[in-house]
C-alpha cells in the first residue's frame, strides 16, 4: 500500500484533505503493530486528544463500508470498542481512512 509520492507524517499533507477536525492534528505517530495491511497512526490534537487513524487502498472501500457498518451497530451495546468518529476517502481517493477515538489498553498478541 505505500505510495513513495505521499509523506503520511507530514502534516500538510492531511490538511489538505477533507477529514473532519483535520486542522485540529498537531502530531501523527506510526503504529506498527496489529495484524491488518492497515496503516495505522496515533492522532495528536491540538486539545490533547488522542485518535486512531487508519488507512487502506481504496480497492477495500467496499469491506471498510461494512466495517463502518458493523461498528455502528455495535455501538449500542457498550462494548469497550473504540468509536468510529468518520469514515471515507482520502488523498485525492487514493485510500480509505477510519478516524476512531483512542482506546487506551494492550495490543492484542498472537498466541
Amino acid at each position: 500500500m505505500e505510495n513513495q509520492s505521499i509523506d503520511f507524517l507530514d502534516l500538510n499533507t492531511w490538511r489538505q484533505t477533507d477529514i473532519p477536525g483535520v486542522e485540529q492534528w498537531q502530531r501523527l505517530i506510526p503504529i506498527d503493530d496489529g495484524w491488518s495491511a492497515d496503516q495505522k497512526f496515533q492522532v495528536e490534537t491540538t486539545t490533547g486528544l488522542k485518535l486512531l487513524l487508519r488507512l487502506s487502498n481504496r480497492d477495500s472501500l467496499v469491506e471498510k463500508q461494512a466495517h463502518y457498518t458493523s461498528f455502528q451497530e455495535l455501538a449500542c451495546l457498550q462494548l469497550p470498542l473504540p468509536e468510529l468518529l468518520s469514515f471515507g476517502l482520502c488523498m485525492q481517493g487514493q485510500y480509505t481512512y477510519r478516524l476512531f477515538n483512542w482506546l487506551e489498553g494492550e495490543p492484542l498478541r498472537q498466541g
